[in-house]
């Protein structure tokens, strides 16, 4: 991989869109939890 050349990701997120895909699957995991108990 070293050897590959360095090419800038197609896409860049921000700090607010990355949090807020962050947070999506605790959501579906706190509901989850609740629906299993």
């Amino acid at each position: 991989m070293r050897s590959w050349p360095h090419t800038d990701p197609p896409v860049v997120l921000s700090e607010a869109d990355s949090a807020r895909i962050d947070a999506e699957p605790h959501r579906l995991y706190a509901r989850a939890g609740r629906d299993m108990a």
